[in-house]
């Protein structure tokens, strides 16, 4: 009876270590968990005036590493806009026609007034990301169906900056979506909602493309969201957007303080 005793007392004890064991390793499997990028990764305030030499040096990247397509949409595609943008992008990074990795698209010229043809337009590129500009209408059907292409899980990072398309549609397709702060009016719908195209912009792109670069693939929604997106967004002040009528904050898309 004695050894039946022991035997069970030994068994219990090697059972209730192994559970221990089993306890510690999982936390340590969650402390050494890493968000793709941490928040004070990549300093990117050189490219805070996009006139002015960077005053680190920029890694090279080239047209085999992934391109990153820029799309031009509302408020954001007259010809000058894109002209002095994509000089000064071009001045770090590159066209994709000249090895670079900028693959700039502008809506609705290159598409033909129809934004479902993304698709189709990116279907070749080896991506590394998507950047949109003032999404039009109906911009997140495309977007989901490129991701349906990859069973919801695409390699590379969406960014929404400024859109006009169904925000909720954006927020679903996009891994993060950043706009300008708005008033209570304009979130009533009672004033009309104006892209407010500044300086400002063009670095804003300049330290998008370079995060998106630097990713292994897209940016995941988790607590280190918010200052991925401070990051990108330089010296502007960014925070959660929340719903005036239900006080509900949304989990990736931000907002940030006009200048």
């Amino acid at each position: 009876m004695k050894i039946v005793r022991k035997t069970y007392a030994f068994l219990s004890a090697l059972v209730i270590f192994a559970a221990v064991m089993a306890f510690v390793s999982c936390k340590k499997e969650k402390t050494v968990e890493l968000a793709p990028v941490s928040g004070d990764t990549m300093h990117l305030e050189p490219y805070d005036s996009p006139d002015t030499p960077a005053q680190a040096p920029v890694p090279h990247w080239y047209k085999e590493d992934g391109v990153v397509c820029l799309v031009f949409a509302y408020g954001f595609n007259s010809n000058a806009f894109c002209e002095d943008t994509l000089a000064s992008l071009s001045k770090v990074y590159g066209l994709d026609t000249d090895g670079g990795i900028i693959h700039p698209l502008v809506f609705p010229d290159d598409f033909k007034d129809r934004i479902s043809a993304l698709k189709t337009m990116t279907a070749d590129l080896n991506l590394r990301g998507i950047i949109i500009l003032g999404a039009p209408e109906g911009t997140h059907n495309a977007l989901s169906s490129i991701r349906q292409e990859w069973e919801e899980e695409p390699p590379f990072a969406i960014f929404s900056l400024f859109p006009q398309d169904n925000i909720l549609g954006q927020e679903a397709s996009c891994d993060f979506v950043l706009e300008y702060e708005r008033s209570a009016a304009e979130d009533a719908g009672t004033e009309e909602i104006a892209q407010n195209i500044e300086d400002g912009v063009s670095s804003l792109l300049l330290r998008a493309v370079r995060y998106m670069m630097e990713l292994d693939g897209p940016l995941t929604s988790d607590e280190n969201l918010h200052q991925h997106v401070q990051n990108i967004a330089g010296s502007h002040k960014v925070h959660r957007y929340v719903d005036r009528e239900t006080g509900i904050q949304s989990i990736n898309h931000f907002v940030m303080e006009a200048k």
